[in-house]
């Protein structure tokens, strides 16, 4: 494998291999044999320190697919680091490290919309590690048509070797990007500590960033009075979703949830959501519609 190593310095997401090169070097980097650097004990210590104690907090819970709360427990955490370590060389993990940083950044404007075009391939590498790891191929397929493109063979790499930063974030917004309706940062962060432990599907980040997504899904289709089958596949299979959003009311999650969050600063939005979904008061919208009647 060839360095990744640019000549004017690291890749700002090589968050491993960067802290690890004054000790050893480039981890990406073959020997005169033509091997690259395998574990050492010294390298493993390192590798394992930075893992449980340097690294971005964002970035370990895409990294070991869990909950950040749950890694503040010690032995959950050692053990996913023990996970990701088992089976790697060092140069995989650092890999790792730097996608899932990549992964971390919550959307595509903050990942390119400063740019107008590409400034080196890393920045094209970016955009495919993000777009690969966030959207699916349905809306991958989905970004393609926006483009005029055939949806069949095109993939993030395509797509960011086609076109320039702005017309690729133009589309996707267009075509899979967030709606008005989705939740924000701090009404999502309000939401995920009121859902109760035991909601389907909250078990590891991967989970918790699908559950988003539907619940996404459940909000666009009270804000655009639609059917199941209307809501867009940006925010994954309809049939799923409406089956998720079932469980959840024969769960008692809706109404539990509610009772956590009415009369927080902040939630209003979710508040009126859950009390529309659980049958109660009317939503914003239906009183406008009574009082129009």
């Amino acid at each position: 494998m060839e360095s990744d190593k640019p000549e004017e310095g690291w890749d700002p997401y090589e968050l491993l291999a960067s802290y690890l090169e004054p000790q050893f070097g480039d981890i990406y980097e073959k020997s005169d044999t033509g091997e690259i650097q395998g574990w050492s004990e010294e390298l493993r210590e390192a590798v394992i320190h930075y893992l449980e104690y340097e690294l971005p907090g964002d970035v370990a819970a895409v990294l070991f697919e869990h909950d950040p709360g749950a890694l503040e427990d010690p032995k959950i955490k050692r053990a996913a680091i023990d996970d990701v370590i088992k089976s790697s060389q060092p140069w995989d993990v650092a890999l790792d490290v730097a996608c899932d940083a990549i992964r971390a950044v919550p959307t595509l404007d903050q990942l390119i919309g400063h740019l107008d075009t590409w400034p080196s391939e890393n920045e094209r590498w970016h955009a495919d590690v993000w777009l690969e790891g966030h959207d699916t191929d349905y809306e991958l397929s989905d970004l393609a048509k926006q483009l005029d493109l055939a949806a069949r063979g095109r993939t993030a790499y395509d797509l960011t070797h086609d076109y320039e930063p702005q017309e690729l974030l133009k589309a996707w917004h267009d075509a899979v990007g967030p709606a008005s309706s989705d939740l924000t940062d701090d009404e999502w962060q309000l939401l995920n500590q009121a859902l109760p432990p035991d909601t389907p599907g909250m078990v590891k980040e991967r989970g918790i960033a699908s559950t988003r997504r539907e619940v996404n899904g459940m909000l666009y289709r009270l804000a655009h009075q639609t059917k199941w089958d209307q809501v867009p596949r940006r925010y994954g299979n309809a049939s799923s979703i409406q089956f998720r959003a079932s469980i959840y009311k024969k769960k008692g999650v809706y109404a539990r949830t509610l009772a956590a969050l009415d009369g927080q600063p902040g939630a209003e939005r979710l508040v009126e959501w859950l009390w529309h979904v659980e049958g109660g008061r009317p939503t914003t919208s239906d009183q406008r519609d009574d009082s129009a009647a």
